[in-house]
């Protein structure tokens, strides 16, 4: 369980029996590309801000990765290809979007949006 959630717990189980909502952990973690990019890897989502495909699939298996639409544009990458992050080799099956990642921030102190690193 994320620390947030072990602090909101209670908070959450009233949230949860009277509202109806349902919480998922989510989980991510910035890995440095072969390119000298650095990609935050998302673990599939299974109820809350799922992923809208845009060209291909989601991932389904080890070594493949759907990729945000905007950092694929930018950065040249499309469906067929690989990228590698953390020395793992990924090939990318789908481009996508989902609705609460639409200001990829390095720090939650940034205060500007980086599509492409100078």
């Amino acid at each position: 369980m994320c620390a947030f959630c072990a602090v909101f717990k209670g908070l959450f189980s009233i949230i949860i029996s009277e509202g109806g909502c349902v919480i998922e952990e989510q989980f991510s973690t910035d890995m440095p590309a072969d390119d000298g990019k650095v990609l935050r890897l998302f673990k599939n989502r299974e109820k809350n801000d799922l992923i809208q495909v845009t060209e291909g699939r989601a991932a389904q298996s080890k070594g493949e990765a759907l990729v945000e639409s905007r950092f694929a544009e930018v950065n040249g990458y499309d469906v067929g290809d690989k990228i590698t992050a953390g020395g793992t080799q990924f090939e990318i099956v789908g481009l996508g979007t989902v609705p609460d990642y639409d200001a990829p921030l390095r720090k939650l102190s940034d205060t500007g949006v980086q599509s492409e690193v100078s």
